[in-house]
């Protein structure tokens, strides 16, 4: 293709288009056909992980840039989730793998054990009152580790009220950017998360850049174990208790009898509730559809591209699991696993777009779990309760879930 050709055909792609939308019906045309959802294996795998030889990496990063913009817009963010640019990419990876690298190096132990005493500070803090919201609990300790241990936060600085206000207005901008709303709502609930960040993390830019990613994944992951833990104590919490004395990858990976791991009882939570359930991936309709300029695909995404769902709850409840919708994290042993069973784990992604922490992640999770478990008890005279609502929930939906302060000889550990 010839220089002049290639700077004319996105220019005549653009004319045609704007011709084409005066014509009669044809702006609810553009709007596209519904999201096709995939839920088989190998066709989650090809939309997530196309052979390199047929996408490079900068069509797999808009792949996944189109769907995300409306949290572009939400939380003034532009790092690799929302970007198509591979130096962005680039760049991202080597800062999280950065922050990360100290709890796979020499330095993991003493790293972990760090992680261990700042999220009991956060939970000993945090724990007062005769009630606490569960998620806002979850959410809140799991924020505050976030910024402490990754971005260097001052763990004195983080009180409770103000942590709690960011972690709702987090979750509120993030529910927002689902519809059409903007205005002075997001722009006030930004302003107050962004005052808060920068006065906790002058250091960085624009520290969502790394908080949303990791916080919208671990506090979901925190909530959905805990609750399973709690109601094991003898077996299941006694493992997690372990941990906690000693937050090495060897107890994190042990198999006692018929006790549980961590890491079984962590992948079985991802297993289950998926903190994303379902992935995004936009396909190009035409041949001419990368050559388009980002900004008009984004102005026209369902007229060039087609959105296409990864079902990733579906694919991890599939029958390729005993009693697939039951929690059992055994199913996890040696022996009874199996390399097909496995292949359907991508509660992290897949492929070159898999998450940079997923490695990190479940055991950061599983150590927050137990040191919150740890906490409960330790109120003089008093102890925490967790009680259930009735259903678990996601990123909404812990509608009667809350921690009551007890008396210590109260005989009840869990009100259902």
């Amino acid at each position: 293709m010839t220089p002049n050709l290639i700077v004319a055909t996105p220019i005549l792609v653009i004319l045609c288009l704007l011709i084409w939308l005066r014509l009669p019906g044809a702006r609810n045309t553009a709007k596209g056909d519904p999201p096709t959802t995939v839920t088989a294996l190998n066709e989650i795998r090809e939309i997530l992980a196309p052979s390199k030889r047929a996408v490079s990496l900068s069509v797999l990063l808009q792949s996944r840039a189109i769907p995300n913009q409306r949290l572009r817009r939400a939380f003034h963010i532009n790092n690799t989730f929302v970007s198509a640019d591979p130096h962005v990419h680039s760049r991202f990876v080597a800062d999280a793998r950065r922050l990360l690298s100290e709890f796979s190096s020499r330095e993991s132990e003493r790293r972990w054990s760090e992680f261990r005493e700042v999220t009991s500070h956060l939970v000993n803090s945090y724990l007062r009152g005769p009630t606490i919201p569960y998620d806002v609990f979850a959410q809140t300790i799991t924020f505050g580790v976030i910024v402490v241990t990754l971005l260097d936060a001052e763990v004195s600085e983080l009180e409770f009220e103000s942590v709690a206000i960011v972690t709702k207005a987090i979750n509120d901008l993030w529910c927002l950017s689902k519809t059409a709303a903007e205005g002075d709502v997001t722009h006030t609930l930004l302003l107050d998360i962004n005052t808060h960040l920068h006065r906790w993390i002058p250091k960085y830019d624009n520290p969502l850049e790394f908080i949303l990613p990791a916080f919208e994944t671990l506090w979901r992951v925190v909530a959905a174990a805990l609750p399973h833990v709690y109601a094991d104590p003898d077996i299941t919490g006694r493992a997690f208790a372990d941990f906690f004395d000693n937050p090495v990858e060897a107890q994190f990976e042990c198999f006692l009898n018929d006790r549980p791991s961590v890491r079984a009882v962590m992948q079985e939570t991802l297993r289950l509730y998926p903190p994303t359930k379902r992935i995004k991936r936009s396909i190009k309709r035409f041949a001419l559809t990368p050559i388009v300029p980002t900004f008009v695909r984004n102005t026209f995404p369902n007229f060039f591209d087609k959105t296409v769902v990864a079902d990733v709850e579906s694919l991890q409840r599939s029958d390729v699991w005993d009693a697939s919708h039951t929690f059992d994290p055994m199913r996890h042993s040696e022996g009874r696993v199996t390399a097909e069973s496995q292949r359907t784990l991508l509660g992290f992604g897949y492929g070159r777009l898999a998450c940079i922490g997923r490695t990190w992640a479940p055991r950061a999770a599983a150590l927050i779990v137990a040191a919150i478990l740890e906490g409960l008890d330790s109120v003089n005279g008093e102890r925490y309760v967790l009680i259930r609502g009735d259903e678990m929930g996601g990123r909404e939906g812990w509608k009667g879930w809350e921690f009551r302060l007890v008396a210590k000889d109260e005989g009840v550990s869990c009100y259902r």
